[in-house]
């Protein structure tokens, strides 16, 4: 069994389904590669699973929400704008336009990445 296994929202619901089908923990670990924390952290968090797997987030080994959902729905309608004129946009020019919509809309200390 390897150290780290990082599986996807698809590969977590399979572990979930497993659970739920009445198989015992240590053969859905066995089964999967995975230690018991793993698969109890799994099942604890099924819910969040389910909802991502739901809205077809399947891809992604992590989750990352946005803490402010103003700031994020003002920076996808401009980033929509933009393309929509095929205005190239990179990482830098997206943080930049995110620390400016934060300043308007009254978050003065806020960390933005890119």
């Amino acid at each position: 069994m390897s150290k780290r296994i990082a599986l996807s929202v698809k590969g977590k619901v399979a572990v979930v389904s497993a659970l739920n089908n009445g198989k015992k923990n240590a053969s859905v670990c066995e089964q999967f590669g995975l230690l018991q924390s793993t698969v109890s952290a799994i099942w604890k968090n099924q819910s969040a699973l389910l909802d991502a797997h739901e809205n077809a987030i399947t891809s992604r080994k992590k989750s990352c929400l946005c803490e402010k959902t103003d700031i994020d729905e003002a920076l996808l309608q401009w980033f929509r704008e933009k393309s929509e004129i095929r205005t190239p946009i990179s990482g830098p020019i997206l943080k930049i336009k995110a620390e400016q919509f934060a300043t308007v809309l009254g978050y003065s200390e806020w960390f933005f990445s890119a």
